[in-house]
């Protein structure tokens, strides 16, 4: 009988005060009794053994990071590719696409180096592209399985280009310290501005003809002289390259 009293006063709110009375009183012993659990644990375990745990978690961790960004960079190269073969279907060229596997160590040097090699047809001499068709660089070595690019930014780079809208100014563009392009032996008479696009000019046999350079930034003229040059940024990022596509002949 009071056990039914005490729960139907429970219900009906009229013991809330006590309960929560009782509960406030018993909450510090509660927490020490966890505590001394947790303490109990916790002293159960070896330091040694802990310590050997946590390494091997972080050691864990460590090649679970690793291997999502390894992952990551397959995945753009794999997009990357499947973009550059639309570009190739749309355009009529024949090429194939491969991925980046090793960068220049030297600074002094740009270069890729990919694995694709004369086994895909790949020729020295041939140009890589990105999936917009812009130049990143030639081939200047080829074995069986792997070429080495060199990057159009860099100083031992050469292409034959012109300004896509004024096929008349032509000109040598070559790689500037890594860091951007330089258009030289324009002709005086040619009128060029920022912003306008050079592309390949097809002087050179192993290139196609209007794929991108760079975007003019700066023009130099010399008074008396019959040429005149221009600054050039490349249309591209060297370090976020992940694939390129090399022009095969058709």
């Amino acid at each position: 009988m009071v056990v039914a009293v005490v729960i139907v006063a429970h219900y009906l709110g009229l013991l809330r005060s006590l309960e929560t009375f009782v509960l406030r009183a018993f909450q510090p012993i509660g927490r020490l009794i966890v505590s001394r659990a947790v303490d109990n644990t916790r002293s159960t375990v070896p330091t040694a053994e802990l310590n050997q745990w946590i390494r091997q978690l972080e050691e864990q961790n460590a090649a679970l990071s690793k291997e999502n960004v390894q992952l990551k960079a397959t995945l753009a190269a794999t997009v990357e590719a499947s973009v550059q073969a639309k570009f190739l279907r749309e355009h009529k060229l024949r090429g194939v696409a491969g991925r980046i596997f090793s960068r220049s160590p030297n600074p002094a040097a740009e270069f890729i180096v990919i694995d694709i090699g004369t086994e895909d047809n790949v020729r020295v001499g041939a140009p890589a592209i990105t999936s917009d068709g812009i130049v990143v660089g030639r081939v200047i070595e080829t074995d069986r399985l792997t070429s080495k690019v060199l990057l159009s930014i860099d100083n031992r780079s050469s292409f034959a280009g012109m300004v896509i809208d004024n096929p008349a100014a032509q000109g040598e563009v070559s790689g500037v310290r890594g860091l951007s392009l330089r258009m030289d032996l324009i002709p005086q008479s040619e009128r060029l501005q920022p912003g306008q696009l050079v592309v390949t000019s097809g002087v050179d046999p192993t290139v196609e003809p209007k794929l991108l350079l760079g975007a003019i930034q700066r023009v130099d003229k010399q008074e008396g002289s019959i040429l005149q040059s221009a600054s050039l940024r490349p249309l591209y990022n060297p370090a976020r390259l992940e694939a390129v596509t090399v022009l095969t002949a058709s």
